[in-house]
């Protein structure tokens, strides 16, 4: 088996906390490495054994993947629902006024970094794969058992007290990468949604999107936030916070959305829901909707039940050093949008909005 190495450089460093290698998918195929193999990665006196899979999903929430797919011109190193970059001190990352990601080398941190990529078991991690080996498919055809809400995990969020017809949820209505943007743009105008947190993308993007300015979604109030993937990041929690004073100031219906309608939505409708004194079963479902809707996960199934301990029960923000776990935020949510310095008018109107008063 051969040994891979690269030297990464400041370039190498990815807006979501990647390392982008050099290497594609035949290099690997060349060296030896197969899809459920372990590498040994070594850098900066560190040796961390990583999995190389499909998809940055194949790995339970802060896990560390090698993602061998035609989605990536190389292979990147990629921690899911978190920040590679970060997690390894190699650099932090900054949120400029503009809502864009300023990369800030840490201390003691010189350019180029030396990489060793070694396999380390073959099959190592089967059966973590056979968990998280997750796929979805972009045809309408392919899901003709479920009705376009449900295609396009559109739903309303009605979690402890939230008011059912206040806050909804969905996959994209604007980006045509998962072919849902009609469906969903098509339930907002049905529902009669007026205001829109878009946490995927930039207010710019939208001049790429054909026919952006045909759809009823450009016509509502929108929050552009731009948020990275890392919802372990203090910049994510300061992106609720934004969230929370738009809806504060703007009139419902609302809608919350990422690309996928999951991870980054399902975090922020978990803080609003656990806000609202959801209990743990409702958090679950509401949660796993979207990998029974994406991913035929069973509800109830052994797979759904690690799914569920891996993705919820893992941290989720781990903020200037002070980490929270995932079910201490939810007990305690105001504790952690205190930390992330709400006002106490802030939070209140936010409470009285999601209850209909």
């Amino acid at each position: 088996m051969s040994i891979l190495t690269f030297e990464a450089k400041y370039e190498d460093l990815g807006k979501y906390g990647e390392i982008r290698t050099p290497f594609s998918m035949d290099d690997f195929k060349n060296a030896g490495f197969e899809y459920e193999d372990t590498i040994k990665v070594s850098f900066l006196g560190k040796e961390l054994i990583i999995p190389y899979v499909p998809s940055y999903r194949c790995t339970h929430s802060g896990g560390n993947v090698l993602v061998g797919s035609q989605m990536f011109k190389t292979i990147p190193i990629v921690s899911f629902h978190s920040n590679f970059v970060k997690k390894n001190r190699i650099a932090v990352y900054l949120e400029n006024e503009d809502m864009d990601i300023d990369i800030l080398v840490s201390k003691g941190i010189k350019f180029p970094i030396h990489f060793e990529l070694e396999l380390y078991e073959k099959k190592g991690y089967h059966e973590e794969f056979e968990v998280y080996n997750l796929i979805r498919t972009n045809n309408r055809e392919d899901y003709s058992d479920l009705n376009d809400e449900e295609y396009c995990n559109f739903r309303t969020v009605k979690a402890g007290r939230i008011k059912e017809g206040i806050l909804y949820r969905s996959s994209s209505p604007i980006d045509p990468f998962m072919k849902r943007n009609k469906y969903a743009d098509d339930c907002l105008k049905k529902y009669g949604i007026k205001t829109i947190i878009n946490l995927n993308n930039h207010k710019d993007d939208t001049s790429f999107f054909e026919n952006y300015y045909d759809t009823y979604y450009s016509k509502q109030n929108i929050l552009f936030l731009n948020t990275n993937a890392d919802v372990t990041s203090y910049n994510f929690g300061k992106s609720v916070l934004r969230a929370m004073k738009f809806i504060n100031e703007h009139e419902g219906p609302y809608l919350v959305h990422c690309m996928e309608g999951q991870d980054r939505t399902g975090a922020i409708c978990a803080l609003f829901e656990s806000l609202l004194s959801a209990s743990k079963n409702e958090l679950i479902e509401d949660f796993m909707k979207t990998y029974e809707n994406f991913y035929r996960v069973k509800k109830g199934s052994e797979q759904y039940y690690k799914i569920v301990k891996g993705e919820i029960q893992e941290d989720i923000a781990s903020i200037r050093g002070f980490t929270y776990n995932t079910l201490d935020i939810l007990k305690n949510p105001v504790s952690y949008l205190r930390f992330l310095d709400i006002t106490n008018d802030d939070m209140e109107k936010f409470i009285q909005i999601m209850q209909g008063k």
